[in-house]
């Protein structure tokens, strides 16, 4: 079942020692975006979404291949797995040389609550 999706933010450090975090609760999203400000120091940080029951708000770490951020395409359950289809980006925000992989956080316009999720490559 594809999932609607907003790509929310990628940000270039550690926002949790998984590989991926569901965030189901206001008082966690305000830990992350905590962790978010100490990273971002003085310079001005994005707002903190508000958790609602209707919505849920992933991290994931995709691994970098040949470019120093990745593209979303599609988001989708199956079999209690969250399938995440990406392909390479070269974001122009990102210095080129940077190739640490972003922790990613999206907000899928439904609640959900996958025991494993699948970051999926187009084959090459």
């Amino acid at each position: 079942m594809n999932l609607e999706f907003e790509d929310v933010y990628h940000h270039n450090f550690s926002l949790t020692p998984e590989k991926f975090l569901i965030i189901d609760s206001q008082k966690q999203m305000n830990a992350v975006y905590e962790a978010i400000r100490k990273n971002y120091g003085g310079q001005r940080s994005p707002p903190i979404p508000h958790v609602n029951d209707d919505e849920s708000y992933v991290i994931f770490k995709p691994l970098l291949k040949n470019s120093n951020d990745v593209n979303i395409k599609r988001v989708y359950l199956q079999n209690n797995i969250l399938m995440i289809d990406v392909e390479d980006f070269d974001n122009p925000q990102i210095a080129k040389t940077i190739r640490t992989a972003p922790n990613v956080l999206i907000k899928i316009l439904k609640k959900i609550s996958p025991q494993k999720i699948d970051i999926k490559y187009p084959k090459q």
